[in-house]
C-alpha cells in the first residue's frame, strides 16, 4: 500500500496533501506572471489523479507519469465499458462482455499495472527476470 494509507493515524494527511495540491497546481499554472492557456477538465484530472496516487502508492508514482496515465486510461475505459454494458440485461452482460474487446483492454491494465508498482517502488521486491519475462511474453 502506498505511503498514506494509515495517515489518518499519524495526523499526516493536510500537510501531505497541502503539498501534493501545491506541486500539482503548479505543474498545471506554472507560472503566476505568465498567461497561461489550459483546459479545466485536463487539469483538474492531472492534479485529482495525482494527489489520490499520492494516498494510495506512495510519492514515487504519484510522479511517475507512466502509472499516472495508466490510471486515467483504466479508469475511462472501465466507464466506458460499463455504459456501453448498461443498456443489456444484467444476465448478458458477461457474455457480452466476453466476446467484445473489454476483457482484453481490462487484462492487460491488470498485467501492466503491477509491473509499473513493482519497478517503480523501492520499497518493493523487484520482479525477477522470470517472472518479468512471463508477464511480458504473456501480454
Amino acid at each position: 500500500m502506498g505511503d498514506f494509507t494509515n495517515i489518518g493515524l499519524q495526523g499526516d494527511f493536510v500537510p501531505t496533501m497541502n503539498e501534493e495540491a501545491s506541486f500539482w497546481l503548479s505543474e498545471q499554472i506554472p507560472s503566476k506572471n505568465a498567461y497561461v492557456e489550459l483546459t479545466g477538465y485536463e487539469a483538474m484530472l492531472k492534479i485529482v489523479t495525482g494527489m489520490s496516487s499520492r494516498i494510495f502508492v506512495g510519492q514515487s508514482l504519484s510522479k511517475d507519469q507512466r502509472w499516472l496515465r495508466m490510471i486515467v486510461e483504466y479508469t475511462m475505459d472501465v466507464f466506458l465499458i460499463s455504459t456501453a454494458l448498461r443498456p443489456y440485461p444484467a444476465i448478458l452482460r458477461p457474455l457480452i462482455a466476453y466476446v467484445s474487446a473489454s476483457p482484453r483492454t481490462i487484462a492487460a491494465y491488470i498485467v501492466t499495472m503491477p509491473l509499473i508498482y513493482t519497478t517503480s517502488s523501492e520499497t518493493r521486491r523487484k520482479l525477477s527476470l522470470i517472472e518479468y519475462l512471463t508477464v511480458v511474453i504473456i501480454c
